[in-house]
């Protein structure tokens, strides 16, 4: 079947490709390249004005490339790799972002209309009613401050409008797969008060099968609204209200690969303590991991509640403008996983987190037209976070580990429960400026400086609810007495460019940035090997410097635009998370280098109306210097590759739209975009079993829309190939078995859009 999509999938490129020609045969109208805007420097500016690496998705190519949620858009990028759909994370340049625990925040600043999410739970929702999407890559201390070390991602929602509008889709598929998105927008009071409200719905069956619950696991249900209401009291005052809350309950699920004991295994500590019976394994066929079939006998799930709001007001005093942000979000989750992956009652494994966090940002900003423009701005966030780590033994976990016959140290029914209590509070301050100084009409010189006091505290306890039984576990969960620890990071974060205009659409710059993440603690459960007297529960701050060069430009009579950039990252103690084998710990690598080059060309045919392409190209090197112990004492990792980094990106496709003759005001559209990343390790071991192989993903859109966009009806499809992907893993207990995250398969349906 696989081969009979990807052919029905070239057929519909040659299709259109067919329909590209005999229009370029008879029509010598164009389109042009559309200017794009940002607000990466908090300022509304041409992105080839800002001497930044930024991507910048609009609804129309949110629309266009069939994007579901955030994680989907940054497999579009090039030199990002995305992961998710309950945690969301991402990959940049070889940073990953993904936090485990309160202890670890992410790498990455997503934010909301000026808001920052500040958890990775946080931020992966259904995109909709979405303005634009902008990722800019590097550090972005300046304007940004903390947890930007990555880069920074900035999602803009629609703006209330001055007439009354409603708008909405509608889109169902296989699996039981259904979305509705809707929004209504208008004036409650002419020019004074204006208000935008949108909901979304979404559901889907799963897609594993759990033969021994029989259940169907990996499911979504999931739904949401976002409030946002503009009042103008006057010329010089607005103030924006947002509010927003979002609901997901679903069930996970990871295929299990193999059990690796043998006889080599069966004769190392703690196995030969303990006995072990490495042909049970052999004569045990592990699952297949592509049949998207499990045997978990623990029900997983997913859970996650969120809401937040914000107000932010902006005041004119003459040309420069008074900007103030005050925001809250609340954070609430649970899940749970059978982390054996078999029908035993072996081990499960969960976490709960509860997430409070208070900002506030005020600034000034100068006017943009003058010859020496800046931002001067301060900034403070409160954060409290409490969760609970548990992990759950019962009476199979001996067999599990060891195969039968295996002495019978534990009763009937055995369960032992073991559960790690962190509490962090995070109080940051920072004070920042920004500055532009045009030296000449073309020479620009550019930069800022941010400085920042991050104090965070610890709680911890962890507590098992029965003794450890000796020969039984071996310490799975030592207790830790109630531990309290302290980090004070005071940093300072900035950059400096320098830019050349060529022509008003050639800008070429050169930029360094120098980055700061703050430390943190070991939030998780605590196992052996780990020695929390020896080691402490923190971890120091990590540093990135950043050189880079970079030429933007629109070409041809604004047919072509092409942007380009190189990249040297220089990290000292950047932060990993470690698998020890029998739990995750976060360690500070000594030093680490990426490097790279990002290409991306968005082409408008003159001879071909209304085509619209894309191409986007990543090539990056990115590896350990030096990380000494990093797997443990006298296991380094150096010369590693960095965990989630893949060589080559690439992303190509396009969109073309045609009069249909027959049914006047009606046009012809077709989109397809393809997805391709080649192998990357999935942790700083760079274990091969669970390393994701290379894949590329093919999607695309065919129906029939009016010409001024205010419906369409589409028939879409994503993963026509069928295309398996296996991703990140855990590798449990020094390989005794691995699990693996899998792909949805192919998915298609139809959608319909109303516009009124």
């Amino acid at each position: 079947m696989a081969s009979v999509y990807g052919r029905v999938a070239c057929r519909l490129s040659a299709l259109a490709v067919g329909l590209l020609v005999s229009t370029a045969l008879v029509s010598p109208a164009f389109a042009q390249i559309e200017t794009v805007v940002v607000t990466a420097e908090k300022r509304t500016e041409r992105n080839i004005d800002v001497p930044i690496a930024i991507t910048v998705n609009t609804a129309e190519d949110i629309k266009n490339k069939n994007i579901g949620d955030l994680t989907e858009l940054g497999e579009k990028m090039p030199n990002v790799n995305a992961y998710g759909t309950f945690i969301g994370g991402f990959n940049i340049r070889g940073i990953a972002t993904a936090s485990a625990g309160s202890g670890f925040p992410p790498d990455v600043g997503v934010n909301v209309d000026e808001v920052f999410m500040g958890r990775d739970r946080a931020f992966d929702t259904v995109l909709a009613d979405v303005a634009s999407v902008e990722v800019a890559r590097g550090p972005q201390g300046t304007l940004y401050g903390k947890n930007t070390i990555a880069g920074v991602i900035n999602i803009t929602t629609q703006r209330p409008t001055d007439e009354y509008e409603a708008l909405g889709d509608i889109r169902v598929g296989n699996y039981g797969y259904t979305q509705l998105r809707g929004t209504v927008s208008g004036p409650i009071i002419d020019d004074k008060v204006l208000v935008r409200i949108t909901g979304i719905y979404q559901t889907r069956d799963g897609y594993l099968d759990d033969v021994t619950l029989n259940k169907k696991l990996d499911n979504l249900n999931q739904y949401g609204g976002r409030i946002m209401v503009v009042v103008k009291p006057s010329n010089d005052f607005t103030l924006e209200l947002r509010g927003d809350a979002y609901h997901e309950g679903d069930s996970n699920g990871t295929p299990e690969i193999q059990h690796t004991l043998d006889g080599a295994t069966c004769t190392s500590f703690p196995y030969n303590f303990l006995g072990c019976n490495a042909a049970f394994y052999a004569s045990v066929p592990p699952q297949n991991p592509t049949d998207r079939i499990v045997q978990e006998n623990t029900m997983p799930f997913d859970d996650r509640t969120m809401w937040g709001t914000s107000l932010k007001g902006q005041y004119l005093l003459g040309d420069y403008t008074l900007t103030s942000i005050t925001a809250y979000r609340f954070l609430s989750s649970d899940d749970e996983g059978d982390e054996d992956g078999s029908a035993l009652d072996g081990f499960d494994t969960g976490q709960a987190e509860t997430f409070h966090r208070f900002s506030q940002e005020v600034r000034l900003t100068s006017p943009a037209t003058d010859r020496f423009s800046w931002i001067l701005g301060a900034y403070f966030d409160s954060e409290l976070d409490h969760d609970v780590f548990h992990i759950r033994l019962g009476d199979a976990f001996p067999t599990f580990l060891f195969g039968p016959p295996f002495p019978p140290l534990l009763p009937a029914g055995f369960q032992e429960a073991a559960a790690a209590n962190a509490k962090i509070e995070d109080d940051s301050g920072s004070v920042f400026v920004s500055a532009k100084y045009n030296i000449t009409d073309k020479l620009k010189l550019g930069g800022g400086l941010r400085f920042t006091d991050d104090r965070k505290s610890l709680r911890f306890v962890q507590e098992p609810t029965l003794p450890v039984v000796v020969g039984a576990i071996f310490a799975f969960a030592e207790p830790i007495a109630p531990t309290t620890s302290k980090t004070d990071a005071k940093a300072f974060s900035g950059d400096a460019t320098l830019s050349y205009t060529f022509t008003d659409d050639e800008v070429g710059y050169f930029r360094f940035a120098h980055g700061f993440k703050a430390g943190g603690f070991q939030s998780d459960i605590i196992s052996p090997p780990y020695d929390v007297a020896a080691n402490g529960l923190s971890f120091k701050p990590e540093f990135l410097d950043d050189y880079e060069v970079g030429f933007k430009s629109v070409l041809f009579d604004n047919t072509l635009s092409a942007n380009l950039a190189a990249f040297y990252y220089n990290f000292s103690n950047k932060q990993e998370e470690i698998n020890t084998g029998v739990s995750f710990v976060v360690s500070n690598a000594a030093s680490a280098t990426s490097k790279g080059l990002e290409v991306e060309l968005n082409w408008a045919p003159p001879v071909i109306e209304g085509l619209n392409a894309f191409a986007n190209f990543g090539v990056q090197d990115a590896y350990y210097n030096k990380f000494p112990n990093g797997g443990g004492p006298g296991i380094n990792y150096d010369n590693n590759l960095l965990a989630g980094s893949s060589k080559f990106s690439a992303s190509w496709g396009g969109t073309y739209t045609h009069p249909i003759d027959a049914l006047p005001g009606k046009n012809f559209y077709f989109s397809t975009d393809w997805d391709y990343r080649s192998r990357q390790f999935t942790d700083p071991a760079n274990t091969p079993l669970i390393e994701v192989q290379p894949y590329m993903i093919i999607d695309a859109r065919i129906g029939v829309e009016d010409a001024d966009g205010q419906w369409g009806a589409y028939l879409w499809g994503r993963n026509l190939g069928d295309k398996t992907v296996l991703g990140g893993g855990v590798n449990v207990v020094n390989s005794i078995y691995v699990s693996r995250s899998i792909n949805i398969g192919r998915t298609f349906g139809v959608e319909l859009r109303g516009h009124i």
